[in-house]
């Protein structure tokens, strides 16, 4: 097994006592739990509302969050690229699920008909393409590997996409730019006309993969809960047959021909706490063979465990499961378990692709994958099978540390990622046991105004209870604890409290 070793990167003190602070109140479960409806009440209170978003500003936001814009957020992706760091650049905007369904009363009194609210999202991730690309123009000659995830969560409405995945059931059968855009698809529906819905949706996200392709942009279309997940199941097969269609042996494909020919364009999420996901992956690894695609793939544990559950006990509520087991894995040690499992499928996968286009000279990528994960043991199996693949080579430095050398075509395809503000000594740790030609380990940073994100602060609140649980939060705070006394010894009281 490969040893990680953190090596944490410099913060400025206040961000560490920010770090502490926040991750204090995380350590309360009931704050956690309760948050969502703090923060709705508050917000409510004249005077209490401006005092609300303030603290918020200058906690949870700075510790979370990009910045408000997708401009303002590039000196953080400046500085994780200083510090051999990728991104993950995310538009984290939402309203509530139960808003969504059936409130088209509530949705047309909050926005013009001429400019209803998903239309903006698909405006912004528009926008988030062309700065991704900017950024990524701007930096030259350099290693090129920001993964801007556009996680666009801003929810109008779900009715079309939940019936349409009750029809999908029986249905559904090399380039150093890595930059990525992630698309929550269930941000850019309108309200419940189903068909005409879905039709505008796959034209939006039509427009969107177009503008990405002569861009250079890879995208993610994020996952959500198991009764939504065949439907978007359906339009993420669709569009990675479509944008990832790889050129034939004969011919050089349109795609290649007009516009940086970056593959896979199209990600899609696994969610390894599905019981189907294991068979899931390995019939869409097979599907992308046959018909000469590359496949994306974002690999994660799954954040949603609590509302499968309750959803597939409750007979008024939706459950993607028709048998007497929720769709979930009961236990999390059979999510880990299937987690494992597709980490050892994929890299097979990597492998035999690596192989094709070794022994083909076509320079063709058919695999990518992005490993999201706040687990040390799974970041172990990465770089483990990594090595046992041959695409990694353990190696001594000259000053005598043991690292793990990652070839460049395992570069091309493979990323370990780790939210913005969270488990940084596990990001640094990946970052100094690794020497590669991109960035392997990236950090998922949203944006958005601060009344914008925080539905998603406090929904990524309650999600990662079991990230911050165990004593997660508590690790956290003390690290944040050891580094301020270390800063303070160090500066024998003239500390600097950075920019």
């Amino acid at each position: 097994m490969v040893s990680l070793v953190v090596t944490p990167h410099e913060q400025p003190l206040k961000a560490i006592i920010r770090s502490y602070l926040v991750y204090s109140a995380c350590s309360i479960p009931a704050l956690v739990d309760y948050s969502p409806k703090i923060l709705d009440t508050l917000s409510r209170v004249p005077g209490l509302k401006q005092l609300t978003y303030g603290i918020v500003r200058v906690t949870f936001f700075d510790q979370f969050v990009g910045g408000e814009t997708a401009s303002a957020a590039l000196p953080l992706l400046r500085s994780l690229r200083a510090a051999n760091k990728g991104a993950l650049f995310a538009y984290s905007v939402e309203v509530n699920e139960h808003e969504a369904l059936g409130s088209s009363n509530a949705a047309k009194g909050a926005s013009k008909p001429t400019d209803p609210p998903h239309k903006r999202v698909v405006r912004e991730m528009l926008n988030c393409i062309d700065v991704a690309a900017d950024f990524e123009d701007s930096l030259r000659g350099a290693s090129k590997s920001m993964f801007p995830y556009h996680s666009i969560v801003g929810i109008d409405s779900y009715q079309a996409l939940s019936q349409e995945s009750d029809s999908s059931l029986s249905g559904l059968s090399p380039s150093g730019r890595r930059t990525w855009v992630a698309v929550k698809l269930t941000a850019m529906l309108p309200n419940a006309q189903d068909i005409h819905d879905l039709r505008e949706l796959y034209d939006d996200l039509l427009s969107i993969c177009t503008r990405a392709q002569q861009r250079g942009v890879k995208l993610i279309l994020d996952a959500e809960y198991s009764w939504y997940q065949p439907a978007m199941d359906a339009l993420a097969l669709a569009l990675m047959r479509q944008f990832n269609a790889l050129p034939s042996r004969t011919s050089k494909s349109t795609n290649e021909q007009h516009h940086p020919y970056v593959q896979p364009l199209v990600y899609t999420t696994y969610q390894a706490y599905l019981r189907r996901t294991p068979l899931h992956l390995a019939s869409t690894i097979e599907d992308a063979h046959r018909n000469n695609y590359a496949l994306g793939v974002k690999l994660v544990r799954g954040a949603y465990h609590h509302q499968e559950a309750s959803a597939h006990h409750n007979p008024n509520s939706p459950s993607l499961s028709h048998e007497t087991e929720p769709p979930v894995w009961i236990s999390k040690a059979d999510t880990d378990k299937a987690y494992n499992q597709c980490v050892q499928l994929v890299l097979s996968a990597v492998k035999g692709d690596i192989e094709k286009e070794t022994s083909s000279g076509q320079g063709m990528i058919g695999i990518g994958v992005l490993f999201g994960t706040h687990n040390w043991d799974s970041c172990n199996l990465v770089l483990d099978q990594l090595i046992e693949i041959g695409e990694g080579k353990v190696v001594t430095t000259s000053d005598g540390l043991k690292k793990v050398r990652l070839s460049d075509a395992v570069v091309e395809r493979v990323a370990i990622g780790q939210l913005y503000g969270m488990c940084d000594d596990l990001t640094d740790s990946i970052v100094a046991r690794t020497i590669s030609t991109a960035p392997l380990a990236i950090k998922y940073v949203p944006y958005g105004g601060v009344t914008e994100v925080l539905p998603y602060l406090s929904r990524r609140a309650v999600e990662n209870k079991s990230v911050l649980g165990g004593g997660a939060a508590a690790k956290e705070r003390s690290r944040a604890v050891n580094e301020i006394w270390k800063r303070v010894k160090r500066s024998f009281g003239a500390v600097d409290v950075g920019p």
